[in-house]
């Protein structure tokens, strides 16, 4: 099961099998038409192989870059590889979507006073 920890806004882990991804410097909550990202991918199983990239996950020619180079580098199915990025893509998109709407000004609710104290 797949799982975004995002306990630290600057350094988010994603979880996925065989796959370990740390989002450096965490993303940006502005410009919802990109998502630039610096990603370390790591093979849970030869943890001493890393491999990192900056890119916008929103640009499918930088994407595919990154599966093809990855899957080499970590020795890991480049089928694999594109389903974890395409989950994180939307765990991101999620993440981002609730710290921006955490970010909105609450509206403070208007007390309707009772007959007795009007």
């Amino acid at each position: 099961m797949a799982k975004l920890i995002t306990e630290n806004a600057e350094l988010l882990i994603y979880l996925d099998g065989k796959l370990h991804i740390t989002i450096l410097g965490g993303i940006k909550l502005t410009g919802l038409d990109r998502m630039k990202v610096t990603l370390k991918l790591t093979s849970t199983v030869h943890k001493q192989n890393a491999f990192r990239h900056n890119l916008d996950l929103y640009n499918s020619i930088q994407t595919e870059q990154l599966i093809d180079k990855s899957a080499e580098a970590l020795d890991i199915s480049t089928a694999e590889i594109s389903t974890a990025i395409n989950q994180l893509t939307t765990a991101l998109e999620n993440y981002r979507s609730e710290r921006l709407e955490a970010m909105k000004p609450k509206q403070v609710e208007k007390r309707q006073l009772t007959e007795q104290e009007r």
